[in-house]
Formats: C-alpha cells, sequence, structure tokens
C-alpha cells in the first residue's frame, strides 16, 4: 500500500454501484490496472470486503463511500468529495435498479427514485468529474445504460426512457470531446448475471422469458474496455444484443418484445 496518501502517485477510478454485479467487476479491472478507487454503493459491508480485497491484491489505495444516489444531500456530498479530489482518471457510473409494472399504478416515489439514480446522478457525477479530465486531457467515463435505451414497452416506461436518457447524454458528451483524451461511453448490456433481478420488485422473474443473450458482468466489462480503447460512444456488449437493437428499430419488434416483458409484471 502507498503511504503517499490517496491518489497521490496514481490516478483515482470512481465507480458507483461497486458493491456487485458490473460495478463490482469495473473495480477490479480498474484496482489491476493501478487506480486508486473510491467505491460507492449503499451496501457497506460488501464493498469494504471488496476494497480490502484490492488493495491487498493490487496494492493500491482505497476509499469507501456509502451513498444512496437517490437522496440529494449524499449526492451533493459525493460529487462535492470527488471535485476535491481534482483530476479524475476514471468514471464508472453502474448503479441502478429496476421494477416492473405499469405507470399509474406504482407510487410517485419509486418512479421518482428512478430518475434520481438514473439521470440526476448521471448528470451530476460527469459535472464532477469532467472538468478536472478535460484539464488534464485525459480520463474516461462509463455510464451504464442499457439494450432497453433502444424499447418502448408497458411495465417499464421509466425504465426504458431514464436507459434511453443515459445513452444519448453520454453520446452528446462524447460528440463534445471529440478531439481530446477524454472519452465518454454508454455501456448498453442486454441480460446480465448479476443481482439486478433478485430483488423484490422481480419476485416470480423467469430468466427465460427476457429477450437477449445472458452475459456475465465479467464478459460484459472487457466488451467495454475494449469499446474504450477504439474510443467507442456506444458499447452493446455481445454480438445477439447487438442484433436485438436493429431489431428494435422496428416498432412492430418493440411492441412485441415490451407485451412479452409485461408478463412478467407482479400482479
Amino acid at each position: 500500500m502507498s503511504e503517499t496518501g490517496f491518489g497521490a502517485t496514481r490516478k483515482i477510478a470512481v465507480v458507483t454501484g461497486a458493491s456487485s454485479g458490473i460495478g463490482e467487476v469495473y473495480a477490479r479491472r480498474l484496482a489491476g490496472l493501478g487506480y486508486d478507487l473510491l467505491l460507492t454503493a449503499r451496501r457497506t459491508e460488501l464493498m469494504e470486503k471488496l476494497a480490502a480485497e484490492l488493495r491487498e491484491q493490487n496494492e493500491i489505495e482505497t476509499r469507501v463511500v456509502s451513498v444512496d444516489l437517490a437522496d440529494a444531500g449524499q449526492l451533493d456530498q459525493l460529487s462535492k468529495e470527488i471535485e476535491s479530489l481534482g483530476s479524475i482518471g476514471f468514471l464508472v457510473h453502474a448503479a441502478g435498479f429496476g421494477y416492473m409494472g405499469d405507470f399509474v399504478d406504482l407510487p410517485m416515489e419509486k418512479h421518482q427514485r428512478m430518475l434520481d439514480v438514473h439521470m440526476t446522478a448521471t448528470v451530476r457525477l460527469c459535472y464532477a468529474t469532467l472538468p478536472g479530465m478535460i484539464e488534464s486531457n485525459v480520463g474516461s467515463i462509463v455510464n451504464v445504460s442499457s439494450v432497453a435505451a433502444w424499447t418502448v414497452g408497458p411495465g417499464q416506461a421509466m425504465y426504458n426512457s431514464s436507459k434511453a436518457f443515459v445513452k444519448t447524454f453520454s453520446e452528446s458528451l462524447h460528440m463534445e470531446l471529440e478531439g481530446t483524451n477524454v472519452h465518454v461511453q454508454a455501456l448498453c448490456p442486454g441480460v446480465t448475471y448479476t443481482g439486478f433481478h433478485d430483488t423484490p420488485e422481480f419476485a416470480g422473474f423467469d430468466r427465460s422469458e427476457m429477450p437477449g443473450s445472458w452475459m456475465t458482468p465479467q464478459d460484459v466489462v472487457d466488451e467495454s474496455l475494449a469499446a474504450l480503447k477504439k474510443n467507442r460512444a456506444v458499447c452493446v456488449p455481445g454480438s445477439n444484443n447487438r442484433f436485438l437493437t436493429l431489431l428494435f428499430k422496428s416498432d412492430r419488434v418493440r411492441r412485441i418484445a415490451g407485451k412479452k416483458v409485461r408478463k412478467q409484471a407482479p400482479k
């Protein structure tokens, strides 16, 4: 472990949703690349365990910040802490969640939480990290969107819409930064083996009913990193998922897929 302090001799990577899934795998990959890590999520115990493991394995510094990104005060505090660190080398915004159910049948608080985590947090975290990256002319941002950004359908109106925002926002930033060494990517995985579907909101969920080919988070992150090296604004991991995005340009296909997903909504 370095004795010169967090971020003193290495670039810092910020990873949200670091306690599991894509966020956890990204933290492992970035630790292996020699970044000091600022890990954020709500499950502190899991992050502390991961942070200790990565410190020991990679001789890096780690910092754990337990944050609920749907809480405006906590998001503001995290953004200020990131800004105080100066130049951030890598940001991965992997925190996110989903639920199923028609828009009017669900409480507004649930919709607002999704807006806050998927949209507001994306904007605030990019705003906190980009100035330092632009000043140093180096850095990468990966915002986790979804193949759902291409779809419409009942039962996931807020999820699909918020992920479409993440994709469009990230692509726009990518264009603004053309000619620099700062890269922004919208990572749009399809169905992935994480804890995403292991929540009460997906009680009775049948993975076999979801369109697409299931991937591991390790494969998703590997494709994301490879796409970053090629400075691609959008990464859709998996050839089958890329084919799906082409199919989803058809209104008829999108409607069929949306109805299939809706059947799994809790009754």
